[in-house]
C-alpha cells in the first residue's frame, strides 16, 4: 500500500500504517494448511518533503515515507522502495 499525501507532519504520516489492519484480501491465504486474512505486507506514504532517502516510521518496514518533494525531486527514494517491493515479490514468486 502507497499512500498520496500533501501532508508533511509526522504523526499525520504516521497513520498510514492503518491501512495494515483496515485492508484485507477477498480471498484468504493459507498458514498450516488453515485460511488466514491476508492484510498488506507494507502501509508506506509519498509526501511532499525535501529529503534524499525513505524515512521508516517502523524498523521492520513495514511503514514509512517516501519524499516526493515537488520542486526538489529525486527518483532514488521512490526507486528504492519500488526496487525493495520487486525484490520481495520475486523473493515469494512461484516459479
Amino acid at each position: 500500500m502507497l499512500d498520496a499525501t500533501r501532508a508533511i507532519d509526522r504523526k499525520a504520516l504516521e497513520t498510514k500504517d492503518r491501512y495494515l489492519a483496515m485492508i484485507a484480501a477477498n480471498t484468504p491465504g493459507f498458514t498450516a494448511g488453515v485460511p488466514v486474512i491476508r492484510h498488506p505486507v507494507r502501509a508506506w506514504a509519498c509526501a511532499p518533503l525535501l529529503a534524499q532517502h525513505c524515512t521508516l516510521f517502523r524498523a521492520d518496514g513495514k511503514t514509512g515515507c517516501i519524499p516526493m518533494h515537488p520542486v526538489d525531486w529525486s527518483p532514488k527514494p521512490l526507486e528504492g522502495w519500488i526496487g525493495d517491493v520487486v525484490k520481495y515479490a520475486n523473493a515469494w514468486a512461484r516459479r
